[in-house]
């Protein structure tokens, strides 16, 4: 089985730290919305929610918040020698209007009263 190489070029701005701009979008444009058969640019960059830095993961302290890990350079993800937060490879909702949202997980199971034991809330409660 072959490799997938990782695209390593940014099209949409200078690269990693690059605020976007409303004029970056859409990505895959069109000179005419209504005859998609003409592409005027077609770029493969996404625009997500920010990601980790690349860490390698040690130890979990006991009574700590965070775990023991140590950076590892990032190749792509760095601006002058210094890692930045990567993106994620799916589009997040935005957490504007959250408030509004009852059923937090994409697929809708996760619910709007907490159990205090998993994702399932009042639905587990009132079953068992």
């Amino acid at each position: 089985m072959a490799q997938k190489t990782r695209d390593t070029v940014f099209n949409v701005g200078s690269g990693p730290n690059y605020r976007i701009k409303p004029e970056d979008f859409p990505f895959h444009k069109l000179s005419n919305p209504m005859n998609p058969t003409t592409v005027v640019s077609d770029r493969n960059d996404i625009a997500s929610s920010q990601g980790v830095i690349n860490t390698k993961f040690v130890d979990v302290i006991p009574g700590n918040a965070e775990d023991q890990v140590t950076l590892k350079p990032d190749p792509v993800f760095n601006v002058g020698g210094i890692n930045v937060r990567r993106v994620e490879p799916r589009n997040a909702p935005t957490a504007i209007n959250a408030v509004f949202n009852f059923r937090n997980f994409w697929d809708g199971r996760a619910q709007n009263i907490f159990n205090g034991v998993n994702s399932f809330g009042l639905k587990i409660m009132l079953l068992s």
